[in-house]
């Protein structure tokens, strides 16, 4: 029986072991790029550094020279953002683990996608979010390009209704939140509103 490219992306029940093995890899992943951007230190040797006299050979990060590198090509793209792309690693390593389906896996990609890219532009849009220890944007490279190119397309009231917008999709798509579930959940408590 001949299996699609999603068949290689999603657990299968036939094939626990693997299921496992392939959860425990993305787990490890999820774990070393986490711990690599959590202990990012701007003068570790990266793309801008190639070594500071300041510190030892070694690097201070977590996961050493790779974790700086690592850490430095996520922050600067991403910022503050790409520390959901472990969190999202997880999820889906747990998902391998525990040989669960994972449910319309494009959409749920697209949905990720979306959530880290719109959080980076948020993150440059406000100005009070202070750059990552002081050397990195908030919202990264992409971030800043994202926001220059919405602020010159929309204005900033624009802006907003789009980025609420696009997180609101992003969570449509990654998790099961939906409006009803909101709605009767938090309905009775903002009832005064509708009176």
């Amino acid at each position: 029986m001949s299996r699609n490219i999603r068949g290689y992306l999603v657990p299968s029940e036939e094939h626990r072991r693997l299921n496992e093995f392939i959860g425990l890899l993305l787990a490890t992943i999820a774990v070393l790029i986490g711990l690599s951007l959590i202990s990012f230190n701007p003068n570790d040797p990266s793309f801008n550094i190639s070594r500071n006299p300041e510190f030892p050979e070694k690097a201070k990060n977590f996961i050493g020279t790779l974790g700086s590198y690592v850490a430095d090509i996520f922050l600067q793209l991403l910022g503050f953002s790409s520390f959901l792309l472990p969190v999202f690693l997880g999820v889906y390593a747990f998902h391998w683990l525990t040989s669960r389906k994972v449910e319309a896996i494009l959409a749920r990609v697209i949905g990720m996608a979306l959530m880290v890219l719109t959080l980076a532009t948020v993150f440059s849009v406000v100005s009070i979010i202070p750059s990552f220890r002081g050397a990195i944007p908030a919202g990264g490279v992409v971030g800043r390009i994202l926001a220059d190119k919405l602020d010159e397309t929309v204005s900033t009231t624009g802006s907003i209704v789009i980025l609420v917008a696009s997180l609101l999709v992003s969570l449509f798509l990654t998790t099961t939140f939906s409006f009803s579930w909101a709605v009767a959940k938090f309905g009775p408590k903002f009832a005064f509103i509708g009176n």
